[in-house]
């Protein structure tokens, strides 16, 4: 999850990390391994520099019950800008991982 990330920001995002509720936790988990799983055969060929955050949060919150898209829209809003890029680098590595590990 925490590919590309130099010592100092991943001792940053941990201690973000550990500061989460059991929910939240288990949401990002969830969402994680789901991404990880999943081969994103509709982002196989696509242009990433025409990604829109509006297309990531979609993304983010696909495949999810109410209340987890609740608790990571939430995170996500409490989140320093910091704290939220790394959210967003560690979800873009589980879909990197899907897309390069997953069972087509």
């Amino acid at each position: 999850m925490m590919q590309g990330f130099s010592p100092d920001e991943k001792r940053d995002a941990m201690s973000f990390l550990r500061k989460q509720t059991p929910g939240e936790h288990a949401a990002i988990t969830y969402r994680c391994s789901k991404c990880m799983r999943d081969p994103h055969t509709a982002m196989k060929g696509m242009d990433m520099s025409k990604v829109t955050e509006k297309m990531k949060l979609e993304h983010m919150l696909s495949g999810m019950n109410k209340g987890d898209q609740k608790i990571l829209t939430d995170m996500m809003a409490k989140a320093t800008p910091t704290q939220k890029s790394y959210l967003e680098r560690m979800m873009m590595n589980c879909c990197m991982y899907g897309m390069k590990h997953a069972k087509q």
